[in-house]
């Protein structure tokens, strides 16, 4: 199965009419992204959101995709004019549809496999100034080669050997709340350390 990107699409989210006397809010209006690359987040894509997240994004539902193998059936039945994100889809794919993508199937495109290509992933790290994570074995990674990590975690944990830090890797810092899960005192933390690590990495 060849599964090949026809669009990669972002947007918004905007009043596109009104329900009930009320503003209708939505981001299903979303266009091409022009340029040659985007960042992809947990969240989703970069420039993209969502205006009811209690329905629609997060970590489980962070990039839509949609295939253009079911256009000719809009075309025929409903005569709808289709297009890369006419359903506001993140992504518009072509070459497989429902029927044949499974959930927990990985999609791949590029040279980069950061599941299988351990050299890539690697090169990738080297060529950050920083890497802030989660424990995760791409932060793993990054640590094991070098670079500066910082993990972010929900609270201490025992790899740190009752320091501040995961003492095998060269360079590390652990960030974690006083309280179990207690993101809002962490982040602040991060912001700060960061500002810091940018103004003395001016300096070098």
């Amino acid at each position: 199965m060849e599964l090949r990107i026809l669009s990669v699409n972002v947007g918004q989210p905007r009043i596109i009419g009104t329900r009930v006397g009320a503003p209708l809010i939505s981001a299903i209006g979303k266009s091409p992204v022009a340029g040659p690359e985007i960042h992809v987040y947990m969240l989703g894509l970069a420039g993209d959101a969502q205006a009811n997240p209690r329905v629609h994004g997060g970590a489980d539902k962070a990039v839509y995709a949609y295939p253009s193998d079911h256009w000719p059936w809009w075309e025929k039945e409903h005569r709808l004019h289709s297009r890369p994100a006419s359903f506001g889809e993140n992504l518009t794919l072509a070459g497989a549809d429902e029927t044949q993508v499974r959930i927990g199937g990985r999609f791949a495109w590029g040279d980069l496999d950061l599941k299988n290509d351990i050299d890539g992933a690697a090169a990738l790290s080297d060529a950050c100034d920083l890497v802030i994570s989660a424990p995760t074995a791409a932060a793993a990674l990054a640590g094991a080669i070098g670079k500066p990590v910082w993990f972010l975690v929900a609270g201490r944990v025992w790899p740190q050997l009752g320091t501040e830090e995961y003492p095998w890797y060269a360079s590390s810092r652990v960030f974690f709340p006083s309280k179990f899960g207690e993101w809002s005192e962490v982040m602040p933390q991060v912001a700060n350390a960061l500002q810091a690590f940018a103004a003395e990495r001016t300096r070098l």
